[in-house]
């Protein structure tokens, strides 16, 4: 087999794994988004396998496919929590240097920033809107929580979105380190199944 018959037929195989993966993500509420946690590191095995042009390519038609199938709320999702993870997973898992650490910690940082303002914009919000829709039905879930405190819904809102320059990069950077120890079994299991040492 040759080196691009070998790149087509890797490249498809593990677009089509993480269609199926994100589709079992939406049809499976709740456990169902772990599915979609294991996306980065069958791109973190396809940059490991070939080279950064084909993880572009792969990338792309990742975004095409989710947003032609899923719709573009699902196509945010993926240009900004999935797809920056799988450029930096295999990154950390080859050198997992401080430099690579300080990348990780603003592409993670941006892509948190990202990913709010433009799910606020496909809803219609200006800015980061989103961050009140997120604190009321926070607040709708959690809120006898806050009230045996004394913390009403608008003061709720008020902290959060004053805060809001600090809560992303921290959970940001958190849902990275999330993804960076589920994957890492992937990856390191992946490559043994195509027969590559890490």
């Amino acid at each position: 087999m040759s080196s691009k018959t070998k790149t087509l037929t890797e490249s498809g195989l593990l677009l089509a794994v993480s269609l199926v993966l994100y589709y079992l993500g939406i049809l499976l509420p709740g456990v169902g988004v772990y599915f979609r946690y294991l996306i980065p590191g069958l791109m973190a095995i396809l940059m490991k396998r070939h080279d950064l042009l084909t993880l572009f390519l792969f990338s792309f038609a990742l975004a095409f496919c989710v947003g032609l199938f899923f719709g573009l709320e699902r196509l945010v999702e993926v240009l900004f929590m999935i797809i920056p993870a799988g450029f930096i997973l295999p990154f950390l898992y080859t050198y997992n240097t401080a430099k690579v650490k300080i990348i990780a910690v603003i592409i993670f940082t941006f892509s948190g920033f990202f990913l709010l303002f433009f799910l606020g914009k496909v809803m219609g919000l200006e800015g980061l809107g989103i961050v009140d829709v997120f604190a009321i039905g926070h607040y709708s879930v959690y809120g006898r929580f806050y009230q045996k405190y004394g913390v009403k819904e608008v003061d709720f809102r008020q902290t959060v979105n004053s805060l809001i320059w600090l809560l992303v990069p921290i959970f940001s950077n958190l849902y990275g380190y999330v993804l960076y120890l589920i994957n890492k079994l992937t990856y390191q299991k992946g490559l043994k199944i195509l027969d590559v040492q890490k």
